[in-house]
């Protein structure tokens, strides 16, 4: 029974340990995938682009090197939507190039998409940029050549504000007030003429109708997958609390 108790006692701290992970995910879950399936399964549609082993957490991540190298997943009839991923480039576009690299598309997919992106001017300055619906609005910055950055896209259609974070910090607010409801997530490189060897890698996709967040640095490790977490919550919590219980019931007697 001792094993018994300390086993109970583990998997009870090991759940309090692991659930401010699961926190950011918890409240109003649209979707999440990390590809750590090895394919894009998750998904609904895949234009080019492919599953690798570039990943920000976990075995895997999404590679896009050419224009329309994106996977998307339809989420109809969303009017506040959080984006968040996290994507890393390995050079920049073309001068006088605008390049999506993640973004929301209407309902019912006509010509309105909203989306975050990538521009280098012709003296080469780099800018984020974020379009919704016609609005176009930009924050002057060079991203890290092969460093992962997390991005968090806010849509939101009820109040016609919408946001997008890096790394935590809100650079870029676009008031539009007149969009459709959101209907399905693209990640990869949408549009823009790229350089022969460009490469933009994304990973960590999970959309929510609040905001999400950065990932934890100490859960960003090769091999860790969120459905470890999950099977700590469905499998060793339940396990852990009966076998507590058990002892307190053999105390008693």
């Amino acid at each position: 029974m001792k094993m018994n108790k300390n086993l109970g006692i583990l998997l009870v701290i090991i759940l309090v340990i692991s659930s401010p992970i699961l926190t950011c995910y918890a409240d109003g879950l649209i979707f999440s995938d990390g590809f750590e399936t090895g394919d894009v399964l998750s998904w609904d549609e895949q234009y080019y682009g492919s599953v690798t082993t570039t990943a920000y957490q976990g075995d895997y991540g999404f590679y896009s090197n050419r224009s329309t190298s994106v996977v998307t997943k339809f989420i109809d009839d969303v009017e506040i939507v959080h984006m968040r991923w996290y994507v890393m480039f390995n050079s920049f576009p073309q001068p006088n190039i605008y390049a999506s690299i993640g973004g929301i598309q209407d309902v019912p997919y006509t010509s309105d998409f909203a989306f975050v992106g990538i521009y280098r001017d012709g003296v080469g300055v780099i800018q984020w940029y974020c379009h919704v619906s016609g609005s176009q609005v930009a924050y002057s910055e060079t991203p890290p050549l092969n460093e992962w950055i997390c991005l968090e896209f806010r849509y939101d259609v009820v109040h016609g504000i919408h946001k997008v974070w890096r790394n935590g910090e809100l650079i870029i607010t676009v008031n539009q007030a007149s969009v459709p409801l959101a209907g399905k997530l693209v990640i990869g490189i949408w549009n823009g003429a790229w350089v022969d060897d460009i490469q933009v890698f994304s990973d960590c996709v999970v959309a929510s109708d609040s905001y999400i967040g950065v990932i934890p640095t100490d859960t960003a490790t090769k091999g860790f997958v969120f459905g470890s977490s999950i099977l700590v919550i469905f499998i060793a919590a339940p396990i852990g609390i009966i076998l507590f219980a058990l002892v307190m019931k053999k105390r008693r007697r």
